[in-house]
């Protein structure tokens, strides 16, 4: 595991624990939880979000971005057409999507278009059908190269007071709050200085200025941490002035260094010396990894062979000396893992066919034959030898109950035999204090813990507990690498349920739906879905408690089955 290797290296530190009030003691002291675990990615008011925002009065076209517009001229076009950019046994649907260029500047009568507006005409009845046999890499290749430059005045900016989710708000705020405990204990009296990574993301710099203006209106001096799996790649191999066609290889992005030169030139700059990120990390009291894929992530910052690099070793250092908290969100939230690292999969896939150790495949790869030996989009992929070695208790998930979870969460404790896995629902954190293996969770969801899951070819069974935000614990050593939950306390409230309940439980929360009736006395229940079943225990050592309108549950069972022969 990745940690070990981290490990040789490290100097334990002791910590001074402190209440949550922020006295000048406290403060000293440095954050109560070094790690800030959101199940999903923050979804904040911008200009570029307004489904997000309660006003979009604030929106301002002519100086903010708003859009993203494509360019559908031939300057554009023909480059994304080369026979490069398409194998030989994708060069039909390549003039396809030239014909379907076509027709849209037809049919709009103009060479510039937004990307809602594109997307709309290429959907309607008559490209339908191109569209839907276009893999996610392809429409991403046709977007990325259209896309027009933007001045770098016009950024994206952020509006929390009209934010609609007051949940996302409050993640947020939990987050600055322990980044202030510790730029507090580091003798930094000012602002707490976040450093926002972006390397899960495909493309590198879409996203940055969102990320830096919401940390800035958060309250703190925020920084870019430009270290993706390209530039990575890049500084191995020597190729740092070559890093828009590594960039290519690597997270299939194209011509970035057009529509953002100026973001490229500061990536490039930050790959060739060696140092940079270190020295970042060394002046940081908080690094935040957006929402993006775990494997890129890994990528970004593990070498070739397994080893960290010495951004991470610095990251492990000092978040373990109680200097530095370190936030993730979304699928980033799994690359923390020392222990396997998930990185792919549907829990239908993952009960019918197992868990395969092998790297993630691209979405829509089925579309276009480019999955790898043995694997579907919707394989259950992992890496064996673990993620970035932040995490030591146990597999991490997010964006858990509403997507039916369960199920790959199982079906990968079982194959790897770790004792611990762990699902983080939307809007909800779990913060973790490393040194002293105790835990809190916040937002308005829960945290699904997995323990001791088992297997045959078709089913899983597990021991289980789901808790709710206000809930704390500890993780409790027990073999080497090994954890279980212990000194395990209810939350007393929770947020009213306003979702429609559902009995499907592999992509919906039909599991944590049907929890409410442990909390009405029920001893079992049973979910039928498609070929699977799904079967939920309690006994005389299982605890319930109702917070809000879910029930929190701890030491019950759940066993999943796949029955192709059946359909239910």
């Amino acid at each position: 595991m990745l940690r070990s290797a981290v490990k040789r290296v490290l100097i334990p530190v002791a910590m001074l624990a402190s209440a949550p009030s922020l006295s000048q003691a406290d403060a000293m002291s440095g954050p109560e939880y070094q790690l800030v675990l959101n199940g999903s990615a923050l979804a904040l008011c911008s200009s570029m979000a307004p489904q997000n925002c309660l006003n979009t009065d604030w929106i301002d076209v002519k100086t903010m971005r708003s859009q993203r517009f494509l360019n559908l001229t031939d300057r554009y076009v023909k480059p994304m057409l080369d026979d490069k950019n398409w194998p030989y046994n994708r060069r039909e649907i390549r003039d396809r999507v030239a014909g379907a260029i076509d027709l849209i500047k037809q049919r709009i009568q103009d060479n510039t278009i937004n990307e809602r507006v594109f997307q709309e005409e290429f959907t309607r009845r008559a490209l339908q059908d191109l569209y839907n046999n276009l893999s996610d890499t392809e429409w991403n290749l046709i977007l990325d190269s259209l896309e027009t430059p933007l001045p770098d005045s016009l950024q994206e900016q952020v509006n929390l007071r009209e934010t609609k989710a007051l949940a996302e708000r409050r993640l947020l705020d939990t987050f600055i709050g322990q980044a202030e405990r510790a730029a507090a204990a580091n003798g930094n009296d000012g602002k707490p200085r976040v450093l926002v990574v972006n390397a899960g993301a495909r493309d590198p710099y879409n996203q940055v200025d969102y990320y830096l203006n919401v940390f800035r209106a958060a309250g703190a001096e925020v920084s870019w941490l430009p270290v993706d799996a390209a530039v990575y790649q890049a500084q191995l191999q020597g190729k740092c002035g070559e890093l828009a066609q590594v960039r290519e290889e690597v997270l299939k992005s194209w011509q970035r260094e057009r529509v953002f030169p100026a973001k490229h030139a500061e990536q490039v700059e930050f790959c060739g010396s060696a140092a940079a990120g270190v020295e970042m990390v060394r002046n940081a009291d908080a690094v935040y990894f957006a929402a993006g894929d775990a494997h890129l992530i890994r990528k970004a910052l593990v070498n070739p062979v397994g080893q960290p690099s010495p951004l991470l070793t610095e990251l492990y250092l000092r978040n373990n000396a109680n200097k530095l908290v370190i936030g993730a969100a979304g699928g980033a939230v799994a690359a923390l893992s020392s222990q396997v690292m998930l990185s792919n999969g549907t829990s239908a896939e993952a009960l019918a066919s197992g868990a395969i150790a092998a790297d993630a495949p691209a979405p829509g790869c089925d579309i276009n034959a480019t999955c790898g030996r043995d694997l579907t989009a919707d394989s259950l992929t992992y890496h064996p030898l673990g993620g970035l070695g932040l995490f030591d208790y146990g597999i991490l998930d997010s964006e858990f109950s509403g997507n039916g979870r369960q199920g790959r969460l199982l079906r990968l404790a079982a194959t790897t035999s770790v004792a611990l896995g762990i699902g983080v629902d939307h809007a909800t954190a779990l913060l973790v204090n490393v040194n002293r293996n105790t835990f809190r969770i916040a937002g308005e969801g829960g945290v699904f813990f997995a323990q001791g899951a088992q297997q045959t070819d078709t089913a899983v069974a597990s021991g289980f507990s789901y808790l709710m935000a206000g809930s704390s614990g500890r993780f409790e050593a027990g073999a080497p690498g090994q954890y279980d939950l212990a000194d395990v306390s209810f939350a007393s409230t929770g947020t009213v349920v306003t979702e429609t309940p559902t009995n499907a439980f592999l992509d919906n929360r039909g599991m944590i739906d049907s929890l409410r009736l442990f909390c009405q006395d029920a001893t079992n229940f049973e979910l039928l879905q498609s070929a699977y079943k799904l079967v939920a225990m309690r006994d005389d050592n299982t605890q319930v408690q109702k917070a809000g309108g879910e029930c929190q549950v701890l030491n019950a069972r759940v066993g999943i089955v796949y029955q192709p022969q059946a359909q239910f």
